[in-house]
């Protein structure tokens, strides 16, 4: 079960600590603690994963390893572009780092 992926949050709906598995939508474990809220997700990918093998079907693969290639598109409105270039060119760098830096920023706040 360590191969799949884990995302543990706090989740004010439930008072609780919140951790899922991407690969496994649906699935979580709660918690106290982010430990405690692990243990259960953990217990319940090795039930979900018996259960779907015991139905013939297999198990998804693991997110790390899908093989991302560092790259993907990004389709944006013409005036965004502009006011990303504009910024990149004043912090002196290259559009690619400014938007790498940027959507880093956003899902550190997340």
């Amino acid at each position: 079960m360590s191969a799949y992926s884990r995302r543990v949050m706090w989740s004010e709906e439930d008072d609780a600590f919140v951790a899922v598995s991407p690969e496994f939508a649906g699935l979580s474990g709660l918690g106290d603690t982010q430990s405690q809220a692990l243990a259960e997700l953990t217990t319940a990918l090795v039930e979900a994963v018996d259960l779907m093998r015991s139905e013939g079907n297999a198990p998804p693969d693991p997110l790390v390893h899908r093989g991302f290639s560092g790259q993907f598109r990004l389709r944006v409105p013409v005036s965004l572009h502009a006011r990303l270039a504009d910024r990149a060119a004043v912090e002196g760098v290259s559009l690619n780092t400014l938007a790498v830096g940027l959507l880093s920023d956003a899902l550190a706040r997340r």
